[in-house]
């Protein structure tokens, strides 16, 4: 709530901010998704190292693997000859797409369309924004069942992945990443730190500043002229993994 500047400091937030301590000093063992997150845990809570373990989210390739885009999704949604840029996921205060729309308003290439899939408290303000804008370029849907997820992947030519400029996000590793790289659908990612080394790191895709217009729009002509040369390999991936044996690697690790 203090990132985003709904609350601002006060007794409450410190409350938690103490119980947080106290718990990280209790807690048998601790569990930390990236590595920014054990590091901040370590040294500013004055935690053990081998207390921490980083298990990063993984992806369940049962069910997110490649497929041929479905064709008649991207006909019912009279999206045929775009290049679709989807943001499929929760349409939150953190995630910055306002700033996406506004963006979006700049681009006068009209084959390049945005598709954001989902709810969230920031939805009725977005949808005001882009009458307001009069985005021809832009569509919203309502969120979709899990079985249904993967359809509306498949026609994605590029996963929109971004985040507010907060440096509370370096260390963040969006799950919704993985099951991209697990449909091998690039990424257009608005985030610093550890995931922009992981998706750069494995030409995953491409990156840009978070809530830099400039640069945002910079990232989508570099797509537009260089989508060829992104070819995802999940053997060669480093730092995504099983769901399966990330669950083993924690039992493991916090068994007595």
């Amino acid at each position: 709530l203090k990132v985003v500047g709904v609350m601002k400091d006060n007794v409450f937030i410190r409350f938690f901010e103490y119980l947080e301590r106290r718990l990280y000093k209790s807690a048998w063992k601790i569990v930390a998704v990236t590595e920014h997150m054990k590091d901040v845990i370590v040294s500013n809570h004055n935690i053990q190292p081998e207390k921490v373990k980083v298990i990063k989210n993984g992806v369940d390739f049962k069910q997110f693997y490649p497929i041929p885009k479905d064709t008649t999704l991207i006909a019912d949604l009279e999206l045929s000859k775009k290049f679709i840029i989807g943001y499929v996921g929760t349409h939150g205060m953190a995630h910055g797409l306002d700033f996406i729309l506004t963006a979006a308003a700049k681009i006068t290439n009209e084959q390049i369309h945005f598709l954001f899939v989902g709810s969230g408290a920031a939805k009725p303000r977005l949808l005001e924004l882009k009458e307001k804008l009069n985005l021809k370029n832009v569509t919203f849907l309502d969120p979709v069942s899990k079985t249904e997820v993967k359809r509306y992947l498949s026609i994605l030519d590029v996963g929109l992945v971004n985040l507010i400029d907060s440096p509370v996000f370096l260390g963040a590793l969006p799950s919704k990443m993985n099951e991209l790289v697990a449909m091998k659908i690039p990424i257009l990612l608005g985030l610093k730190g550890e995931a922009e080394k992981f998706v750069l790191h494995n030409n995953l895709g491409w990156s840009f500043a978070p809530e830099n217009e400039d640069s945002f729009l910079n990232a989508i002509e570099n797509i537009e002229n260089n989508l060829h040369h992104i070819e995802i390999d999940l053997n060669k991936i480093e730092g995504i993994i099983d769901r399966n044996k990330l669950a083993i690697q924690m039992l493991d690790f916090i068994k007595v």
